[in-house]
């Protein structure tokens, strides 16, 4: 019967993490199948940037080309989106008609990893993005957002078929120059009602003076 020999089987043990480590990271490099599809990869990033591109530039029309027939988006505030007119309409909201406090917006998307292929026309990524909100008062807010989308493949182009994006609620510059502005709006309206009610009191106090000097007058026309 062999004895057991620890050393030898820390080795074997050893060598089976990094034997499986290396596997987890060959996979999230994107080594094997997917470096072998590098036309794929090319067309995926370029259909990112266009799509980042369109959306800054509002161009709403070319933008349908790049998402699929059917599709889900979910912005930042989580609302849903399922068709293209949808889309459109509400980046209109935010960036015309000033319904979110906001004049304007740039998105910068980066990929924390290159897509994962898992078919032959499908595939997914996630990565961060840089959003510049510009406010009704000309500043600057910068919020960081993570992504996730998936792709597919239609009449052989890559088509974008779900995109999710989030923010970290503990950490929200947005909500922060909210706050401040409803703070400063707050503090705004309490002063004007601290001066009508000291206006009312003053009017009041008049008030009640003119009869004491039209009584003191009477007197004194009798007196005479």
């Amino acid at each position: 019967m062999r004895k057991f020999n620890f050393n030898r089987e820390l080795m074997r043990a050893a060598f089976v993490v990094v034997f499986a480590a290396g596997l987890a990271v060959s996979a999230a490099d994107g080594n094997g199948t997917d470096k072998a599809r590098p036309a794929d990869h090319k067309a995926l990033k370029l259909l990112g940037e266009q799509t980042a591109k369109m959306l800054n530039e509002q161009d709403f029309e070319k933008m349908q080309s790049c998402f699929a027939k059917k599709f889900v988006f979910i912005p930042i505030d989580q609302r849903v989106i399922t068709s293209v007119d949808g889309f459109k309409e509400y980046y209109r909201k935010i960036a015309s008609d000033n319904a979110y406090g906001v004049t304007g917006m740039k998105i910068t998307p980066s990929y924390d990893i290159p897509t994962v292929f898992t078919g032959d026309n499908t595939g997914y990524c996630y990565g961060t993005a840089d959003n510049i909100f510009t406010l009704k008062d000309g500043k600057k807010v910068h919020v960081k957002s993570r992504w996730s989308a998936n792709f597919v493949k239609e009449d052989g182009k890559w088509k974008i078929a779900m995109v999710q994006s989030g923010v970290d609620m503990l950490d929200n510059p947005m909500l922060s120059a909210v706050r401040k502005g409803a703070e400063v709006q707050m503090k705004f309206s309490g002063a004007i009602i601290v001066i009508l009610i000291a206006l009312v009191i003053y009017l009041l106090l008049r008030r009640g003076k003119k009869p004491e000097s039209s009584a003191a007058e009477t007197g004194d026309n009798m007196d005479a």
